[in-house]
This record gives structure tokens, C-alpha cells and sequence, in this order.
């Protein structure tokens, strides 16, 4: 039990090294990449493998990625960083006898969501642990961003949102809320479906879906409702609310 302890405290470690480096410190040093259903498992093996041989790279971490996963070194602000440059040239002059061990090592931008964490409870990234690969989708109610405003930070746009998913959750609604950092955007959404959610030949969604967009048929946009304009040419004509949207649940 507490090698298996030990081995969860690693694993931990080594997927959150690098992660409280801020907005300024996105750029890595790519080592590896790992794809298919194994592919976290085989990151972190390489991971390990990595810093037994190489002392140098212990900082090296496992961060996700859409395709899966890649094993990262160092966190610095840009590419053109002279700290980035020198460790990048020190990576590839890496050798294991005599032969390069990270030949294609280049510096490439991270995710912030990596920095996310665990999810919580009403976290929509919790419905991929138990389900991961159906499709399944969700009705997505209200999204808060910051529209690259320094008038509002993203650390607001998460609290809102999840002020916005416990107040549906209060009210007896399926709320979920999913924060999208490197978007800058935070979005709450009701209800899990499966594929029968929408139908591509008659184009009608299904009634569960139908009942959700019913209880919440405005779209809301930090806050407040958005109007579509019913004529774009011309903008005095009014426009109808933005409706509410069928979305996939993210996969990562």
C-alpha cells in the first residue's frame, strides 16, 4: 500500500510540475508525446524514464493535450526567452552514446488548462470519468469571457460562471459549469444526452433537449441577454434573444 501511495504521489507530482507558472510562462520544451487509449500511462513511463537518465530533465511533467499527451520541460514566458533558448540547445545536446536522445526537441506553447486541476463537483469534465467515449452532449444555457478586456479578469469570469451553475443547481436543473482558459471563457450548461440528442435527417432535437431549451430559452452572455439582429443590414429592426446551443461535452 505505501509503494502504491508512493506511486499516486509521483504520478501527481509529476502532472502538476510546472503548473503554477501563470499567464507568462506557457512556452515548454516538447520531450515525447504519447497517443491512444494508453496514452497518459505511457507519458508518464516516459516521463520517469526521462528523469533516471537525464538528472538534468527531473523537472520534466506530463501535460494533456487534445490527441493525448506530452512530456514537457521548463516553463518560460516566449520562444525568443533567452533562458527558453539556452535550455533548448541544452536539451538537444542530450546524448546517449553518442546518439541525440531529443533530436526534434523544440519549445511549443502550452495549455493553459492544464493549470485547471482536478475537477469539482459540478465540474463538467466529471462526466467524461465515468462515460469517456460516447458521444454525449449538454445544453449550454450562459458563457462568460473576458473578450480580451482588462476590464474583467478571468478569475471573474470562472466565479461567475460557477455562481450561475449553483444558482440552477439550487433551482433543481442538471448544471454543470466548464472553464476554457487558454479561450478565456467560462460556460454553464444543463443536462447530459447521448447521440440521439439531435437528429441530422429531420434536424429536430430530442424531447429531453426540446424541454431544456424550453425552461431556458434565452441564451445569456456575461450576464445579460444577447439580441441577434433580425436583419443585419439594418440593425433598426430589432433582433430576436440568442437561443440556447446543443454542445458536445469536451473529451479533454
Amino acid at each position: 500500500m505505501a509503494a502504491e501511495s508512493e506511486a499516486k504521489r509521483r504520478t501527481a507530482a509529476a502532472e502538476r510540475s510546472g503548473a503554477g507558472s501563470g499567464p507568462g510562462g506557457r512556452w515548454s520544451i516538447l520531450l515525447a508525446t504519447a497517443t491512444g487509449p494508453d496514452a497518459r500511462a505511457t507519458a508518464m513511463t516516459i516521463r520517469d524514464d526521462i528523469a533516471r537518465r537525464v538528472p538534468a530533465l527531473r523537472d520534466a511533467f506530463v501535460s494533456p493535450t487534445q490527441r493525448g499527451y506530452v512530456v514537457l520541460s521548463g516553463r518560460f514566458p516566449s520562444p525568443e526567452d533567452p533562458a527558453a533558448q539556452k535550455r533548448l540547445d541544452e536539451v538537444k545536446a542530450v546524448v546517449d552514446r553518442g546518439t541525440p536522445l531529443f533530436p526534434r526537441a523544440m519549445l511549443t506553447r502550452t495549455s493553459a488548462n492544464a493549470e485547471l486541476g482536478p475537477p469539482g463537483p459540478n465540474d463538467l469534465r466529471i462526466v467524461r470519468q465515468t462515460v469517456p467515449a460516447r458521444d454525449l452532449f449538454t445544453v449550454q444555457v450562459a458563457a462568460w469571457s473576458t473578450f480580451g478586456s482588462p476590464d474583467i479578469t478571468m478569475d471573474q469570469v470562472r466565479r461567475s460562471a460557477e455562481d450561475h451553475c449553483r444558482q440552477l443547481r439550487s433551482q433543481g436543473n442538471e448544471a454543470y459549469y466548464f472553464h476554457d482558459l487558454d479561450a478565456e471563457i467560462s460556460t454553464v450548461t444543463v443536462g447530459v444526452f447521448g447521440n440521439d440528442a439531435y437528429d441530422p435527417r429531420s434536424t429536430l432535437f430530442s424531447p429531453e433537449v426540446d424541454e431544456v431549451m424550453r425552461r431556458f430559452p434565452k441564451h445569456l452572455v456575461n450576464g445579460e441577454e444577447v439580441l441577434v439582429p433580425t436583419d443585419p443590414k439594418d440593425p433598426s429592426k430589432g433582433g430576436t434573444p440568442q437561443a440556447p446551443r446543443l454542445v458536445e461535452v469536451p473529451r479533454s
